[in-house]
């Protein structure tokens, strides 16, 4: 007889007690977000400031302008698109209003107007290509490791092996009883990358799991 299918659907605050933002949290950081809140070197690395540490180079154009184009489109989509309400914000839908232009020029005349007054007003000597497909290219690539940044923990690298991690020893207890007489599914969000790092590790789980992108498990 085939085994019986159990599924889980987790919500935003599962991963909160292990340190991880809530999506209330990350969508409030990122629609208030100010050039002077993250790094952006030359090779495009950037991450948010953790510590008391700045860049010391972040005064310079390539740096300054794109990390100012961050702040002020994200205000230019706060008004224009959710009337204001930045508590409408979602960076899902965010990334994606970024990534429909590029792909298909959605909205153009509305983002071609607003990156032709922003460098009227701040890039007047062109140092690199600043029309609007590449300004909000590069926005693309920044808000992208800003997210990742919000979302992963340094020990998520490193490897280790647990049989035990409260407050959640409970929860994944039952997963290792369900496991033996059960197909069980886990839904989360995608950016849930605490459910992955536990499941990857832990004794009796890791050997049944798969994130959905292999046939591990």
């Amino acid at each position: 007889m085939d085994n019986k299918t159990v599924s889980f659907l987790l919500g935003s605050g599962f991963s909160i007690p292990e340190g991880l933002p809530s999506l209330t949290e990350i969508n409030s950081k990122l629609s208030q977000i100010k050039e002077a809140d993250f790094y952006l070197f030359s090779d495009q690395t950037a991450g948010f400031y953790h510590s008391d540490w700045t860049d010391p180079n972040g005064w310079m154009p390539s740096s300054f302008l794109d990390r100012l184009f961050v702040q002020e489109f994200t205000v230019f989509y706060c008004k224009e698109y959710l009337q204001g309400n930045y508590g409408e914000f979602n960076y899902e839908k965010f990334y994606d209003f970024i990534s429909d232009f590029i792909s298909f020029k959605i909205e153009k005349n509305k983002i071609d107007l607003f990156c032709e007054s922003f460098n009227q007003e701040y890039a007047k000597t062109k140092i690199y290509s600043n029309d609007s497909h590449n300004w909000l290219w590069r926005l693309k690539g920044v808000l992208n490791q800003l997210i990742a940044d919000l979302l992963n923990i340094p020990k998520y690298y490193g490897y280790g092996s647990y049989s035990n991690y409260p407050p959640y020893g409970a929860f994944f207890g039952l997963l290792r009883e369900l496991l033996k007489e059960n197909v069980v599914n886990v839904h989360t969000l995608n950016h849930d990358l605490f459910f992955d790092f536990m499941c990857e590790r832990l004794s009796d789980l890791w050997q049944h799991y798969t994130d959905g992108y292999t046939e591990c498990g």
